[in-house]
């Protein structure tokens, strides 16, 4: 429940989340400077962090129902083993008859891992289209490689983007699985990095995103089949961990997947 209040001496207030994620990372081992604002002080107060590399866990599991349900979250694209981490868990549940795929708070990361894992629900066709300023279309295209062929529910909020939104674009529009939850962030870019001659780097959108079905979701989101809102506090929890985080008996989103993925196994 912090507020970064500055970075290095440059004010938050009006910064994009871009800027700020750009200006908080740099080389392990190098430090930086936060001023930190905590809803019990009166005012900021200033850390030296030392930068290091973190590993975020890119695959949480849970069972339901005595072994019934597999819940499978899936935390970020961002991680080179995040396909192979999801077909761990996804072999190791085999005997399961239903999956809930949790995306919520994905940003994304690889689109490679968004086709990966795409293709283990879909036997043949596309997992996501590019289209280019001239209007030229590229599908590509599911690897066939399908090791789950039963019931599925996917649950997405706004903070679901970019490969969370390839993912359960394609298992929608494929008729793989059920979306439940709230309308996702709308991130569809196709992004290239183009390296300069004095060492720097630009980020250069060329493309953007269509789903199999060719809905355009840039700045608009994937619409739930069946949209579950929830409460304020418990949406703050969720995306800033500023209570204790969710009981699942608690999780309106959760219990509503666990309810549909029962219709559907029944």
């Amino acid at each position: 429940g912090d507020k970064i209040a500055s970075i290095d001496g440059k004010i938050t207030k009006d910064m994009a989340l871009d800027e700020a994620v750009s200006l908080i990372r740099g080389p392990a081992g190098s430090k930086v400077k936060l001023s930190v604002l905590r809803k019990s002080w009166k005012e900021a107060k200033d850390f030296d962090i030392v930068r290091a590399k973190i590993e975020i866990k890119p695959v949480e599991t849970k069972i339901f129902d005595s072994g019934s349900i597999v819940y499978i979250k899936l935390n970020t694209f961002e991680n080179l083993h995040s396909a192979q981490e999801f077909e761990k868990a996804l072999r190791k549940y085999q005997s399961a008859d239903g999956l809930v795929i949790d995306l919520r708070n994905n940003g994304g990361g690889l689109l490679q891992a968004a086709i990966d894992i795409g293709s283990m629900f879909i036997d043949k066709g596309s997992i996501v289209q590019t289209v280019d300023r001239d209007g030229n279309k590229e599908q590509l295209e599911s690897t066939g490689r399908v090791i789950w062929r039963k019931p599925t529910v996917v649950i997405i909020n706004e903070a679901s983007a970019s490969a969370s939104e390839i993912l359960s674009g394609a298992l929608r529009d494929n008729k793989i699985a059920t979306i439940v939850g709230t309308h996702s962030f709308g991130k569809a870019c196709v992004q290239k990095v183009r390296r300069l001659n004095d060492g720097s780097a630009l980020l250069v959108t060329i493309a953007k995103y269509i789903t199999p079905n060719g809905e355009d979701i840039n700045k608009k989101g994937i619409k739930p089949d069946i949209e579950v809102n929830v409460p304020s506090a418990e949406a703050e929890a969720m995306l800033e961990g500023t209570n204790a985080p969710v009981k699942d008996a608690e999780d309106k989103q959760l219990q509503k997947a666990l309810e549909e993925i029962r219709l559907l196994i029944k």
